[in-house]
């Protein structure tokens, strides 16, 4: 039940369903089973407590936005109104958002299948490439203005060097 309360600010952040929620609450009150002394408190209170601490941390953990902006972005959902500035930034807040690997739409595959069919070189080898390109600018760019115009026109215009 309290997911469900919670779940229109987890919808924002756009990272955490009903699910992610609930489980959180378990995890956090298993966590917190070992150090728990009454206190004065009801078990009940303090599961509710824990439970709805551990979901709100949730949200925010996984929210791209600060508090300030998270503010902004409900105060935007229930229509409430705001100024110029408000609203221009509340339009790149929305910009903003989490989307899973798994995330696809009817007209594109989703994006882990993207991603792994294009031609994507691994990491080192991309640095690798970077690496020796810079050697490359530097390399030319040691050389003498007419070498190096010669060098540019071969490479960046595919003239012939003879």
């Amino acid at each position: 039940m309290m997911a469900r309360r919670l779940r229109p600010a987890a919808a924002l952040g756009q990272a955490l369903d009903e699910d992610d929620l609930c489980a959180e609450g378990r995890v956090a009150v298993l966590e917190g089973l070992a150090t728990y002394q009454h206190y004065g408190i009801s078990e009940k209170a303090w599961v509710r407590t824990r439970i709805r601490q551990r979901m709100i941390d949730a949200i925010r953990k996984l929210d791209l936005r600060s508090r300030d902006e998270m503010s902004l972005a409900v105060r935007q959902a229930n229509g409430e109104p705001l100024g110029a500035d408000e609203y221009e930034r509340g339009r790149v807040i929305q910009a903003r958002r989490l989307i899973s690997l798994d995330f696809g739409t009817d007209e594109s595959p989703p994006l882990v299948e993207r991603l792994e069919s294009q031609d994507l070189l691994p990491a080192e080898e991309h640095l690798d490439q970077r690496i020796q390109l810079a050697r490359l600018r530097a390399a030319i760019s040691a050389l003498p203005d007419r070498q190096r115009q010669a060098v540019e026109l071969g490479l960046f215009s595919g003239l012939s060097l003879r």
